[in-house]
C-alpha cells in the first residue's frame, strides 16, 4: 500500500524553528529526502531535512544551541567571579561557594571537584557506614597473587573482572559481609607485599584466615548468596 505523503504546514513550529516553505529535496546516493526552509527565532534561515525536523533531531540553529550550552556551562560548572573572588556552584547541593570549599580534581576543566567539600565528606561518611563485602579474587595465571577488594554488589564486581578475561577464569575464592571493610583493606596494604594496588603476594588460604581473624566480632553472612559461576559465598560453620 502506498504511503500517504506528509503535508507540510507553513508556519508550524518545531522547537525554535518555524517552517517557511517546502524547497527542493535533498538528494543522496541511496535516497531522496524532502526538505523545508526554516527560520530560527534569532532570524537565521536554513534548509533542513523534513524527517530531521519532525523527528526532533534539530530544534534550533547552531549559534543558538552554542549560546544555550555556554549559558548552562557557566551556571553549573565554570567558576563565577565576583568582587575579585572566585566562586563555584556545587553540583550536589546547588550552593555557590568560594573555590577554597572544593577539592582539587586534575581531570576537570576548572581543576575542581563538581561537589563542594561538605557534600564530598558527607558522601564519604555515608559510604564508610555501609556494610560491604570483603572478597578474595584468584586467577590461575597468577597463582601467587590474590586480589583483596571491597564491594556492595559481588555479582557485578565479578562480571566486571570477567569482561577483561576471554576465558572467564576469575574466581571469588572467599567473601564476607562486614562493617569495617576499610580497616581490613588498610591492614593488607600495610602488612602484605603488593603491586601498588589491590593485588597482594599471599596465598588465598592465608588471606582468608586474616580476614576471618580481623572480623571475628563483626561476622554477618549476606542473605542473598551469589549464584553465578565462579562466585561461592562464604557460609559460616
Amino acid at each position: 500500500m502506498k504511503r500517504k505523503k506528509r503535508k507540510v504546514v507553513e508556519g508550524a513550529r518545531y522547537g525554535a524553528w518555524t517552517i517557511i516553505k517546502e524547497v527542493e529535496p535533498r538528494i543522496y546516493p541511496s535516497c531522496t529526502e524532502r526538505a523545508v526552509l526554516c527560520e530560527c527565532d534569532c532570524g537565521k534561515r536554513k534548509k533542513i531535512s523534513l524527517n530531521t525536523l519532525i523527528g526532533g533531531r534539530s530544534s534550533r540553529c547552531k549559534e543558538c544551541y552554542n549560546k544555550e550550552r555556554d549559558l548552562y556551562t557557566r551556571e553549573n560548572h565554570i567558576i563565577i567571579t565576583e568582587n575579585g573572588e572566585n566562586f563555584k556552584r556545587c553540583g550536589k547541593c546547588g550552593a555557590i561557594k568560594p573555590v577554597s570549599e572544593f577539592y582539587k580534581q586534575g581531570t576537570a576543566k576548572d581543576g575542581l571537584e563538581g561537589r563542594c567539600k561538605d557534600c564530598c565528606n558527607a558522601l564519604k561518611h555515608w559510604e564508610q557506614k555501609i556494610e560491604k563485602y570483603v572478597y578474595i579474587v584468584t586467577h590461575p595465571m597468577f597463582p601467587d597473587w590474590v586480589k583483596v577488594g571491597v564491594t556492595v554488589n559481588l555479582i557485578n564486581r565479578l562480571r566486571n573482572y570477567q569482561t577483561c578475561d576471554p576465558t572467564r577464569s576469575y574466581k571469588i575464592y572467599f567473601n564476607k559481609w562486614v562493617k569495617d571493610v576499610y580497616g581490613i583493606e588498610r591492614y593488607f596494604r600495610k602488612n602484605t607485599p603488593s603491586n601498588g594496588h589491590e593485588w597482594f603476594k599471599i596465598t588465598p588460604e592465608e588471606a582468608k584466615l586474616i580476614i576471618i581473624e580481623l572480623s571475628k566480632d563483626d561476622f554477618k553472612t549476606h542473605t542473598s548468596p551469589c549464584t553465578i559461576q565462579g562466585c561461592v559465598p562464604h557460609i559460616p560453620h
